[in-house]
């Protein structure tokens, strides 16, 4: 059904989030590697998701000052 495939894909660009926040933790990338317009897309569902969140709780202190 579409509504699978939908949810497949939003499952999926989120697990590629998850990679880059990673590897950016890592140290392997930094934020300013990637193009400007990813730069920009990480960001802005960064800031929603603390936005719905209130908080990024899930998301390791140290990560929170990768951007």
């Amino acid at each position: 059904s579409i509504g699978g495939v939908e949810a497949d894909v939003e499952t999926m660009v989120r697990v590629i989030e998850d990679v880059i926040n990673l590897l950016i933790a890592k140290h392997v990338i930094v934020l300013t590697d990637l193009p400007e317009a990813v730069q920009n897309k990480l960001l802005q569902q960064r800031s929603r998701r603390e936005n719905l969140l209130g908080s990024t709780a899930i998301i390791a202190e140290g990560e929170q000052k990768l951007f």
